[in-house]
């Protein structure tokens, strides 16, 4: 939008009604503006997003197959020294300690928001308009 946002540009001897016809018409070009800025947005995150899933799964899928391998040569070395039963629950406790922290270590990284861009160019639109019907 080349055209100023301040409205001075609109003087008193304009007819209220082509005031409303511009408002409405620049408010629906803005509309569509954002509404393809956050169409265009999204579609770029969520193909960042997709991609990074498919790497972190085929690399979860690789350690669950090693992880499944490290625990039965921990076992088989417990139950040299320990009872098998007993073995079997110390590797099964360790094994149940280590996945709860990695959840809550990916947990935490999770939260990162959607449309960035889009929401702070539609404050900054509710701003100017709150400015312009004062």
């Amino acid at each position: 939008m080349s055209e100023t946002r301040s409205g001075s540009d609109l003087s008193s001897e304009v007819p209220l009604a082509e005031l409303l016809d511009r408002l409405a018409e620049r408010g629906t070009a803005l509309g569509e503006t954002r509404l393809l800025m956050a169409r265009t947005e999204l579609a770029r995150d969520l193909e960042v997003r997709f991609r990074r899933v498919a790497v972190y799964a085929g690399a979860a899928l690789a350690v669950v197959f090693s992880l499944q391998f490290l625990v039965v040569s921990g076992f088989l070395a417990l139950a040299t020294v320990l009872a098998a039963w007993l073995a079997a629950l110390v590797v099964s406790i360790a094994s149940l300690i280590a996945g709860a922290t990695l959840l809550l270590a990916a947990r935490s990284r999770a939260s990162a928001p959607f449309l960035t861009k889009t929401l702070e160019a539609l404050r900054e639109d509710l701003r100017w308009l709150r400015t312009l019907l004062q």
